[in-house]
């Protein structure tokens, strides 16, 4: 039995889904690069680029949340996480790394409510 093979008759279809992982790619490496040079505001910038090019995509999820999370941006850093967790899978491997860096913006959360609240 023969198997049925896909293949693509419009090479500029082909060439545009090329062009958008490339892009993806390329964005991806810029952004951990910023990300780890301490330029959090340029890696935010490319991880929103990776989200527009692939919405489901949970690592950027998780990218731009330590990027903002290093801003102090909590609250904005658990939403990226929490979208993380739900794209990853509640029960993923990747999921439990995700869990306690968003525990860990959530301690920052309080301790600032604490704090506002005492000077109040």
């Amino acid at each position: 039995m023969k198997k049925s093979v896909t293949t693509c008759n419009n090479p500029n279809l082909y060439q545009s889904g090329l062009h958008e992982r490339n892009r993806t790619r390329k964005n991806v490496y810029i952004g951990l690069s910023n990300l780890q040079k301490g330029d959090y505001e340029v890696a935010i910038d490319k991880f929103n680029k990776v989200i527009e090019l692939k919405p489901n995509y949970a690592r950027a999820f998780e990218y731009r949340a330590d990027a903002t999370k290093n801003i102090e941006d909590y609250p904005s850093a658990v939403k990226d996480y929490d979208r993380a967790i739900d794209l990853y899978g509640e029960f993923s491997v990747e999921s439990k790394e995700v869990y306690k860096k968003r525990f860990k913006c959530e301690q920052f959360i309080e301790r600032n409510y604490d704090e506002e609240k005492s000077t109040k």
